[in-house]
């Protein structure tokens, strides 16, 4: 169990069956997932899930059902009208293949696209992220308001940002709650890097 050989034999169909039904069929494996993000994809990919993934593997040399899943970075409900571009969300079970993506970008509508991996999900406001939360009222990103969305704030003037997760901590808040230099959300990347090492990297690591 201890290597990767190990792992890729018992994703193999028939070596799995056998082996969960020598627990008595309590045990269940999960594979492990890799993610990477395609950035700037044409959006009138959208509806040809099928397509871009078998495109995908072929751009790389994967065999098919490698890319496990796609989904769009950002809900295409929330595009914005007459978009071009958005960013894709790539899934594999195969850490390698993931490390090629990276290394050699991927090939969608005849062009080379460049590639990353998926930045590890951060808590943005008081352990949890805006899809996850259960409070009914929706603040407002930008200036901390509740009278309006992100979407819909009219504050423009940075110097008239606020942050709620600052404020919530009673500090300096003279910045949006998105900003990348936040120092709660600075805080609470240097914690997830402490928790998991990986994320320091550009690649997966691995052996190779």
């Amino acid at each position: 169990m201890d290597s990767e050989l190990v792992a890729d034999w018992l994703k193999k169909k028939n070596v799995r069956g056998v082996f969960t039904e020598s627990f008595g069929g309590s045990l269940q494996i999960k594979d492990r997932s890799f993610q990477v993000v395609v950035q700037y994809v044409l959006t009138e990919m959208k509806d040809r899930n099928k397509e871009v993934m078998e495109v995908v593997e072929d751009s790389v040399g994967a065999g098919r059902g490698t890319v496990a899943g796609m989904k769009w970075m950002k809900n295409p409900q929330h595009w914005k009208q007459g978009q071009r571009y958005a960013h894709l969300i790539l899934t594999t079970t195969n850490r390698m293949v993931e490390n090629a993506m990276i290394r050699e970008g991927v090939v969608i509508n005849g062009q080379r696209l460049r590639v990353r991996k998926l930045e590890a999900d951060l808590r943005r406001w008081r352990g949890h992220t805006t899809e996850n939360c259960k409070d009914s009222l929706e603040l407002c990103g930008t200036y901390a308001s509740s009278t309006h969305t992100t979407a819909k704030c009219p504050v423009r003037d940075p110097d008239n940002f606020v942050c709620m997760n600052c404020r919530h901590e009673k500090r300096n808040c003279n910045h949006a709650s998105w900003d990348r230099m936040c120092p709660v959300f600075l805080r609470h990347k240097d914690n997830l890097m402490e928790r998991q090492p990986d994320t320091r990297y550009k690649y997966y690591p691995g052996d190779e």
